[in-house]
């Protein structure tokens, strides 16, 4: 019960008479150890009245500690000695004449009508989350002792002038006096119905006095009352004191400075909380998780490189370049950082983790933010290591289930899981009490708990978000109870993303303001983290992969957050899927997790996981023209002039040329001025709305040498055109064309891309023969043999004898011998005349003609060959060579309906030679489908030149998924020129993606609920070019 003494009846009950001339409401370790003996030292403030806010425990400590008849209070400190093996020295602090709980209100109130007149100074231990808001408990306490001092001071005969009151916080928030008057003022205006008056007493007689304080302190083992803490650091408690208003001025102890200049106080706060505070925050979370439950850990050998290179990092690549720019602010940051950095590795002093953790939402826009905010705006990037501090914090107070929490004093206590152990399934009455087993249960603060036998702890985290998805302003939601309603199936990163961006802008959370892409990047990147995290990857393996340099960290932890994008878009088929290296391993648990639960489906997750792991791909291009830059200019094609003089843009030209530009004219102009025509004509003059104008711009965005997204009022004009040919030529020139080849495959995500390699064409045939040219690795050969196919047996005859063999069929196959034995070609190739067909009676030796089975080049060379090197052969089929012989390459045209039975008679007729084939003709690929469902030596591929356009890709695409599964390859550029492999593959992912997307959705919907993340990405590496591989591979 409370006391209901009157002040005379206190004043005599009190252990002394002294005049109290300063408050403590805090009974926190720092006040305890900084600010209690600071006052202790002064001659006008060293009178202490200690209120105990919550619970009774110090109060009760201290009165076990004081002796019969004795006249005052007092308690222990620890200090670990420097440069010792963990000798600790205690102190005992006093004598403090008055030791009070908050909740004894009667006594309070007596005690201030007491002293109401001679109170000079309000110590205040008010952490983030105390500060929250006007309506926390620690504000309305402090607001109820300064309205006893207002009132009384109205009501009492004060013997002098009313004397000025200074209040000092002794917690790191930024500005920390200006936000606790502002919070009390508002706390005024609300609650007090004489709040003029009572206001005015605080803006005139109280002095809210902005404080950094910084010394690092535990606890004595085995007795949570005694702070055990490292020696005084030389900046323990700064104070801004700009007019002069400290009743005991500088304060002769040592680690406590006053301020009496802004500029001066502001780099001592900025140093103590971007780069000390920041750190501690940025690691504590992940050490905890780690069930490291003391900051010591970072001394020992195992973990100290680790957890401090990420710190390292952290300081190096984020904090220092946001530091302002002059050599002494760069040089006082890196001693901050280095003193730091001992005092944290101290072997013999540390702190709790979770109890560094707690508050740690807030605390990531106090301390982590600042710097993250000066990076966006001096576009710097953010690395993967800040995106690890953020989400190591929303995995930190991400509770084990949705309604696993109980209320300690009206906060909601959460409980967590440890990494390494798996997450709770569901819920345990027993598991939301208080804790008392005290075996295993680690109290690390008041009323909070960890259980690293168990592998739990407890959290409590105030922070609310908007309710997700929601038009409303106002219904709010906690932001633990926000992450624990996606519940614990296998989330895709990006279905995170909203409520992560609500924790990132929220004025108790992260803090920030930004509409950039590179917060976007943040936001995705945290995501990716965060999904791994909860599914269950350590922060310890994560962090290891960065080190190491893993996967996408290739810059470790300074990796950009850029590579850690999973996807960024739904059902964006329009979009191009441009490739990215895939921030999520194999071995990640997330891969291996059912994504579904009882066929209820998000279809956002689905599509999210399914197009991330289409733009994460290593294709293999099966099909293309495409030569190495060590086979000279002539061969391997590429920049903006061969883009545009593509066959496919010169027929289009054609279709609105004016009658003067002849295609005889056309051709005898060099290539510059053709490209200069066609730009002019289909990009100036017209919208390039084609796939193949569309492929120009999207190759161009994605080189970083297109503004027009960005310019929507430029005029596109071949004054452009010069301008791009100035790039390419200056990248050409600086860094050669094989880096050029190069960056083209980076970005395409292409692993290898098979050539087609024609020995009949003199050209080519040079940079093979006598000494075989060496090239990249990402080509590789096909050997091309159309000339065994069309029929012309004089010509074959003629081209075999110029090349130096006989015009047998001998010298037929020793001619190919030979030539795979210098190309080591994947396969044997030809794209068969548009009249190609094999006879009924194909197996009559009298039938010669070389289009037959029977011929003897055909089916006793080629074929022949094919058999005994084990080549497969892959025929392209339906094109209609020449229907315009004046456009020259421009002119061919396609079959409507290529004879597709002459596939299945050769499948019958050679079953130990494999077969791809890829049709031209729209009309046959649903035959293609069923002769690749009948034949195991066929294997059908891309979608060729008149069918590579998306509404045709799709619709292919989505028959050969519903027919053949995964066996077949869906795609191949068939890219002449080496840019051309960005937007051929860009658009044909963004397809490929959707159409795999809604056949995964059926077949969830049908009751296939096991599906993971691992099955896609096994499914998508498939129809890249794994099922490719594995048909190369049979053996038949």
């Amino acid at each position: 019960e409370l006391s209901m003494e009157t002040s005379e009846e206190v004043a005599s009950s009190s252990p002394n008479n002294r005049t109290i001339t300063s408050l403590c409401l805090g009974t926190g370790r720092f006040l305890r150890c900084v600010l209690v003996p600071a006052l202790l030292e002064t001659k006008d403030c060293s009178a202490i009245a200690l209120i105990q806010p919550r619970g009774t425990s110090f109060v009760d400590y201290c009165s076990a500690r004081r002796g019969a008849g004795a006249n005052h209070y007092s308690y222990e400190v620890d200090t670990v000695l420097p440069s010792s093996d963990g000798e600790v020295i205690t102190e005992e602090i006093g004598p403090i004449p008055y030791v009070i709980r908050m909740e004894d209100r009667c006594e309070l109130s007596a005690l201030i009508q007491q002293h109401a007149c001679s109170i000079r100074l309000i110590g205040v231990g008010v952490t983030e989350a105390g500060l929250a808001s006007a309506e926390t408990k620690a504000i309305h306490d402090l607001v109820w002792i300064l309205y006893q001092i207002f009132q009384n001071r109205l009501t009492s005969s004060c013997t002098n002038a009313p004397t000025p009151i200074c209040i000092l916080n002794t917690d790191n928030v930024p500005w920390n006096g200006d936000v606790i008057q502002s919070l009390v003022l508002q706390a005024i205006n609300a609650n007090y119905d004489d709040g003029e008056e009572f206001r005015k007493f605080c803006t005139t007689q109280l002095w809210f006095l902005n404080t950094m304080v910084d010394r690092i302190t535990s606890q004595r083992e085995g007795n949570s009352q005694v702070p055990l803490t490292e020696p005084c650091p030389a900046k323990a408690l700064v104070i801004e004191d700009l007019t002069n208003i400290l009743p005991f001025g500088n304060i002769p102890t040592k680690g406590v400075v006053v301020r009496n200049s802004r500029d001066e106080f502001q780099l001592d706060l900025q140093l103590k909380l971007v780069i000390a505070n920041a750190t501690h925050t940025a690691c504590a979370h992940a050490l905890g998780l780690s069930s490291f439950l003391n900051t010591t850990v970072l001394s020992t050998e195992g973990n100290h490189p680790l957890f401090l290179s990420y710190l390292d990092s952290l300081f190096q690549t984020q904090i220092l370049p946001t530091t302002p720019d002059n050599g002494k602010n760069r040089d006082e940051a890196q001693n901050v950082y280095t003193e730091w950095k001992c005092r944290l590795v101290h072997p013999y002093f540390g702190l709790s983790t979770f109890f560094i953790g707690q508050n740690g939402v807030i605390k990531s826009g106090i301390r982590i933010s600042p710097t993250v905010a000066k990076l966006l705006q001096q576009n710097t990037p953010i690395s993967a290591a800040t995106a690890f501090a953020y989400a190591s914090i929303l995995r930190y107070v991400t509770p084990s289930y949705a309604t696993c929490n109980r209320n300690d004093g009206g906060a909601i206590v959460y409980r967590g899981w440890l990494d390494g152990t798996s997450r709770p399934t569901a819920i345990d009455e027993k598991a939301i009490a208080v804790p008392t087993s005290p075996s295993s249960n680690i109290m690390y603060a008041d009323n909070m708990y960890v259980n690293c036998t168990e592998g739990w702890y407890e959290f409590k985290c105030s922070c609310r978000i908007p309710v997700l998805p929601t038009n409303s302003t106002t219904e709010t939601n906690y932001l633990s109870d926000a992450l624990s309603n996606f519940g614990d199936i296998a989330q895709s990163p990006v279905l995170y993303c909203e409520t992560i961006r609500q924790f990132l802008i929220h004025p108790q959370g992260g803090n920030l303001v930004s509409s950039s892409a590179a917060f976007e990047d943040l936001i995705l990147a945290i995501a990716t983290l965060y999904a791994r995290m909860v599914a269950g990857d350590s922060c310890v393996d994560i962090l290891q992969e960065m080190q190491e340099k893993k996967g996408i960290y290739s810059s470790g932890f300074a990796t950009p957050c850029a590579a850690l994008v999973d996807t960024t878009t739904f059902s964006a088929s329009v979009i191009p899927l441009h490739y990215r290296k895939c921030p999520i391993p194999d071995e990640s648990i997330l891969m291996k997790l059912p994504l579904v639960k009882n066929t209820s489906l998000p279809e956002k997750l689905l599509e999210s996981v399914v197009y991330a792991e289409v733009a994460n791909v290593l294709v293999v291009d099966v099909h293309t023209h495409l030569f190495p830059p060590s086979h000279g200019f002539t061969l391997c094609l590429f920049g903006i002039d061969e883009l545009l003089t593509y066959h496919y843009l010169v027929s289009e030209y054609f279709m609105t040329a004016p009658p003067e530009i002849t295609p005889d004219k056309f051709y005898s102009l060099d290539k510059k001025e053709q490209a200069n025509l066609i730009w002019n004509a289909l990009f100036v003059q017209q919208t390039p709305l084609s796939e193949a104008t569309r492929g120009v711009i999207t190759t161009l965005e994605r080189l970083g040498w297109w503004n027009g997204r960005n310019n929507h009022n430029a005029a596109t004009t071949t004054g452009d055109l010069d301008a791009i040919r100035a790039l390419e030529q200056k990248f050409i020139r600086e860094r050669g064309a094989e880096e050029y080849c190069e960056m083209i495959f980076c970005l395409s995500g292409v692993r290898y891309a098979v050539m087609t390699n024609i020995p009949f064409e003199p050209e080519e045939a040079r940079h093979w023969r006598l000494v075989r040219k060496q090239f990249s690795e990402r080509f590789r050969s096909a050997l091309r043999v159309d000339d065994f196919l069309k029929g012309d047996e004089e010509a074959l005859e003629r081209n075999l004898k110029l090349a130096g063999y006989e015009g047998s069929l001998e010298g037929a196959r020793q001619y190919l011998r030979d030539w795979a034995d210098i190309y080591h070609p994947e396969y044997m190739m030809a794209s068969t005349p548009h009249n190609f067909h094999l006879t009924e009676n194909c197996c009559q030796p009298e039938e010669a003609s070389i289009v037959n089975e029977s011929s003897d080049f055909f089916s006793k060379a080629l074929m022949k060959v094919c058999e005994e090197r084990d080549l497969p052969i892959a025929l392209k089929i339906g094109a209609h060579r020449g229907i315009n012989p004046e456009l020259k390459a421009a002119g061919d045209g396609v079959v409507a309906f290529a004879d597709g039975s002459v596939v299945a008679r050769l499948c019958s007729r050679f079953p130990k030679v494999r077969f791809l084939a890829t049709f031209l003709s729209r009309n046959n690929q649903h035959e293609a489908c069923v002769l690749a469902n009948k034949f195991r030596n066929l294997h059908i591929y891309g979608c060729w030149w008149y069918c590579n356009i998306p509404s045709i890709i799709k619709d292919t695409t989505q028959m050969r998924l519903e027919m053949l599964g995964t066996a077949f390859t869906a795609q191949h550029s068939d890219a002449r020129v080496l840019d051309q492999l960005i937007y051929k593959w860009s658009h044909s992912r963004a397809v490929i993606a959707s159409s795999l997307s809604e056949q995964y959705a059926k077949l969830v919907y049908s009751g296939w609920t096991s599906l993971t993340r691992s099955d896609i990405r096994r499914d998508v590496k498939s129809l890249f070019g794994g099922s490719y591989e594995i048909f190369m591979a049979k053996s038949l």
